[in-house]
């Protein structure tokens, strides 16, 4: 469960990312658990809704620089993002690691966030007319892709095709005929036959 924001709201002003604790005010926007639902209209039936999947979870991290905060001057706190933060989300651009992240806004459920990869280290840009300075990131979440239904790139053998209309007609016949055989060598008795159709 996620900390009060009212009680211990300290707790939102910091985004742990990797282990290591943005300095200045941190704050998420744009989280959320999108689901995808398509909206069937079948021929002749009532509409009705089946799900698709989950989009992915992409939101945005504000990291606000002032004076002060934890005792840091605003260039302190850059430095700290700087030197510290972005390299560690820079390891996910080679396509091979995600990075552990906390924010109690996405990273509780239901939207539970909690391993990101870089998507835009945005411009360091001023927040409004106050002085301040806000840095920017956009984050996605990570999750293993799961196996979808695919196209086929290659047919199998003639030995594992699937049976056609032709096959089992075949067989039926084939059947028969060994019946037949039998009753001429006197092997089977007529109430087989019989059950059969054959007279």
């Amino acid at each position: 469960m996620y900390p009060d924001p009212i009680l211990a709201s300290r707790a939102w002003d910091i985004a742990v990312i990797g282990g290591v604790a943005t300095a200045g005010i941190a704050s998420v926007s744009g989280g959320g658990l999108p689901v995808k639902w398509d909206a069937a209209k079948g021929y002749g039936t009532t509409p009705g809704t089946k799900l698709v999947g989950f989009d992915l979870q992409r939101f945005q991290l504000r990291i606000l620089y002032a004076e002060g905060i934890n005792g840091l001057s605003s260039f302190e706190q850059r430095y700290i993002v700087d030197a510290k933060i972005r390299p560690l989300l820079e390891t996910t651009l080679g396509g091979k690691v995600a990075v552990d992240f906390y924010h109690p806004a996405v990273s509780e459920a239901p939207i539970n966030i909690r391993s990101v990869v870089l998507e835009n280290w945005g411009q360091l840009e001023p927040a409004d007319d106050t002085g301040l300075w806000v840095q920017p990131i956009t984050l996605l979440k990570f999750s293993k892709p799961k196996v979808a239904i695919g196209k086929p790139k290659a047919s199998k053998n003639s030995a594992s095709k699937q049976p056609t209309a032709q096959d089992a007609a075949d067989k039926d016949i084939a059947a028969l005929t060994e019946t037949l055989n039998k009753v001429a060598e006197g092997k089977t008795d007529i109430g087989f036959l019989e059950a059969l159709g054959v007279s």
